[in-house]
């Protein structure tokens, strides 16, 4: 199944205020509060009781399986959270009176072979969302790239070979798309200029835009700007924290829980949600400015999640640790931290009864969550784990 959470139109009046954090720092805590907000405006609603205006902090403690069925939709496998109301979006004037830039980003641990259909998804989503058949400007984020405004050399420019392969490869699909009409320009984000040197030859459509994040707003390296004036690129710049979407973060907001909207259950076999994990596939944010007045009227995001339904009770599923690879199993660690637990002999793969529960723990050290059996502390399965396993992780 898929989740589909929006947090709706964030320049609508009465909407519960949202945190916003100084320009310096990096945060995704806007995004999530907005989410949080959102949920509960919308359970308010259906419910026929009336916001009190807070901070957004949606007291799920009382959700059950029904509560959320009545303010979420469910269509072809989809469930919208919360369901989308295309009475109360759209634009209030005429298209050509609006310029409407949308950012893409690409999550790290899902694969790149996904995200043809991905980028068509969520600009589908915003097209709907807008009431409109085009946008002007979508900037695509790619994982695992950092703009470091004090490095000249950029020297981080050469990452792994296949990043730039998968880059190249994306990049085809939104050509396409820019093709049929649906996108105006093309952008990139975090780009410097020796990456770009590399990237533009591969290109039929160069990138319009390179959007990149300054720790100090005047401090641009001297080579990007000689190299964004030469190719006519616009440099723009943005605060959005590099990751956008921590590990857990959509756990908490769909669990149960004081901060959860009690849409996920909260223990294998429990009836008062849904049963399985969910996987963040990718994020859009979407702006609709009014050319003429440079107002912003629409300004939202919304978010694809995967349902990974949990194994029945008594089976067990294997997942593999990569010794000689530590990445690999950190990121399987990280895709099954809550289906998985470290096990009580010393053996190199780790097993999941659903039968049984647990509790998690977040490793600082490897960063990566664990969870193990409820019948054990967390030193005894942590001691019980064959010792070089966390060592190498």
């Amino acid at each position: 199944m898929k989740l589909i959470l929006s947090t709706s139109n964030l320049m609508q009046g009465g909407r519960p205020s949202v945190i916003r954090q100084p320009l310096s720092q990096k945060s995704n805590i806007e995004l999530i509060t907005s989410l949080r907000a959102n949920f509960l405006a919308s359970q308010q609603l259906a419910t026929g009781h009336q916001s009190n205006g807070s901070n957004g902090d949606a007291n799920g403690s009382q959700n059950t399986v029904q509560d959320y069925k009545a303010w979420t939709a469910e269509r072809d496998g989809t469930l919208y959270i919360p369901a989308l109301d295309s009475a109360q979006s759209g634009l209030s004037e005429e298209r050509s009176q609006y310029d409407i830039t949308v950012k893409l980003f690409y999550l790290p641990g899902v694969p790149v072979s996904r995200r043809c259909a991905h980028t068509r998804e969520a600009i589908d989503l915003v097209l709907k969302e807008l009431h409109v058949t085009s946008i002007d400007l979508l900037i695509v984020s790619f994982p695992g790239i950092l703009f470091d405004a004090d490095d000249d050399s950029e020297e981080e420019e050469a990452g792994k070979p296949d990043d730039f392969d998968s880059i190249v490869q994306t990049w085809s699909t939104l050509e396409s798309l820019h093709a049929e009409g649906m996108i105006s320009q093309l952008g990139v984000a975090e780009f410097g200029s020796e990456r770009l040197a590399r990237f533009l030859p591969h290109t039929k459509v160069k990138p319009s835009v390179d959007q990149i994040n300054l720790k100090d707003c005047c401090v641009v390296p001297k080579s990007l700007i000689l190299y964004a004036k030469q190719e006519q690129i616009q440099l723009l710049t943005h605060n959005d924290c590099n990751d956008i979407l921590p590990v857990g973060t959509t756990r908490e907001l769909l669990g149960p829980g004081d901060k959860g909207a009690g849409i996920l259950a909260s223990a294998p076999n429990s009836p008062d949600g849904i049963q399985g994990d969910v996987e963040p596939q990718w994020v859009v944010k979407y702006t609709a400015v009014v050319k003429d007045r440079g107002v912003v009227e629409n300004k939202g995001t919304l978010l694809l999640q995967m349902l990974a339904h949990a194994s029945k009770a008594g089976h067990e599923r294997e997942i593999s640790l990569d010794m000689h690879n530590p990445a690999s199993s950190r990121e399987d660690l990280r895709r099954n931290s809550t289906s998985i637990y470290i096990p009580s002999v010393p053996v190199l793969a780790l097993y999941h009864d659903s039968s049984e529960a647990f509790h998690y723990s977040f490793v600082h050290e490897t960063g990566t969550l664990i969870a193990y059996p409820a019948r054990l502390t967390q030193h005894a399965a942590l001691a019980a784990s064959h010792p070089y396993i966390l060592q190498s992780l």
